[in-house]
């Protein structure tokens, strides 16, 4: 049996669950294993262990397999999305916290470099589908230019 918290815990899972999302029909194994860079047989282990827990389905067409995403897989793929985003979003607050907690940090160079990658990780998380992710990127862009002035 597998056990749920595999899925989450490792990067194959969630690179494979990644780009199956991003396709619209079944593909090829072969084709996922090329496109995130791992072995066929790892890739294949992983496919074999996402089927199991029902977030894969492998159709087969003679010899070949393909495979896609169920709904529940689906789902798995972006709640980890939510999860990437949340990540993101805590290490900017934390990054800017620490910014606005250290006087001698506000007007340093390093700051000015931190702010501004920052705000491209923040622009980039303002594109977001989810509200909840677009609504605290913006929070903390604001924060962001109140540390500048």
């Amino acid at each position: 049996m597998v056990e749920p918290e595999w899925i989450f815990l490792h990067e194959t899972p969630c690179k494979i669950l990644k780009l199956l999302r991003q396709t619209s029909k079944p593909i090829y194994p072969t084709i996922v294993s090329k496109k995130i860079g791992i072995t066929y047989a790892h890739v294949f282990n992983v496919l074999l262990r996402l089927e199991e827990i029902g977030f894969v389905n492998f159709e087969k067409k003679g010899r070949i397999k393909l495979i896609q995403l169920t709904e529940s897989g689906h789902r798995a793929s972006e709640i980890l999305d939510d999860f990437v985003s949340l990540t993101k979003l805590s290490h900017v607050w934390a990054g800017i916290q620490k910014i606005s907690s250290a006087p001698e940090m506000k007007n340093s160079k390093e700051a000015t470099r931190l702010l501004t990658k920052y705000e491209k990780e923040l622009n980039n998380l303002k594109e977001s589908k989810v509200q909840w992710v677009k609504d605290t990127a913006e929070k903390l862009l604001a924060k962001i230019q109140e540390l500048k002035q």
